[in-house]
């Protein structure tokens, strides 16, 4: 009943959030023993939380810490759970140490993880987040093995080191301690960008010569 009325056109409707959520949480309180149904129990009550400009902070933690609890009772059940799907959920619902916590245990139990570069930015970005620079430095340096010429990932790291990354980096390094290292790394993005750039105009021109011929 709870995700129907979600997903009904007055979805938006305050009150029909409410009630939507109203039924998600009675739902958690009798209990489930499916694993599906836990899945889209805790994608549920992350769906329905109130935003945090219309509840105060703690109604939404409350709510996403129950959504949280019916994924892992859903993993209990089946094992097979996507760490990484479930790293992005929480990422979205800006739960980053959560996020953080699942993205790392899923590197750990996937073999050749440390080449999955959407799973190691995404870990930096949330360690960014949550203020742990050494970490996203780690992470982003990881995605580098992977990926050496990812513009991206280049450019974020540089930012990171300079200050001017997701969140400010220490005192210490927006400093400029390691400006040179900083700069190093956004310059060969920026490289490696121009470089894309032009090759794609040159191949959109043979594109056009061709057409016109």
């Amino acid at each position: 009943m709870g995700k129907a009325i979600a997903n009904s056109p007055e979805e938006k409707q305050k009150s029909k959030r409410e009630e939507a959520l109203g039924y998600a949480l009675r739902a958690e309180e009798v209990g489930l023993s499916d694993a599906m149904m836990e899945y889209e129990l805790g994608m549920l009550l992350f769906f329905l939380a109130p935003p945090a400009n219309h509840a105060p902070r703690e109604e939404a933690l409350d709510i996403h810490t129950k959504g949280r609890a019916a994924m892992d009772r859903s993993r209990e059940l089946n094992p097979s759970l996507d760490r990484r799907f479930v790293g992005k959920v929480f990422s979205h619902y800006q739960r980053f140490a959560w996020a953080a916590e699942e993205l790392r245990a899923y590197l750990r139990e996937t073999e050749n993880a440390d080449t999955d570069v959407e799973t190691l930015v995404l870990l930096a970005e949330c360690e960014e987040r949550l203020g742990n620079s050494e970490a996203a430095e780690q992470w982003y340096k990881m995605t580098l093995k992977a990926a050496p010429s990812s513009p991206s990932v280049l450019i974020s790291l540089g930012r990171l080191l300079l200050g001017l990354g997701i969140s400010n980096y220490a005192a210490l390094e927006a400093c400029g301690l390691r400006r040179e290292e900083a700069l190093g790394y956004v310059r060969k993005g920026m490289a490696l960008l121009e470089q894309r750039r032009e090759q794609t105009d040159t191949a959109e021109q043979a594109l056009y010569e061709s057409v016109q011929s």
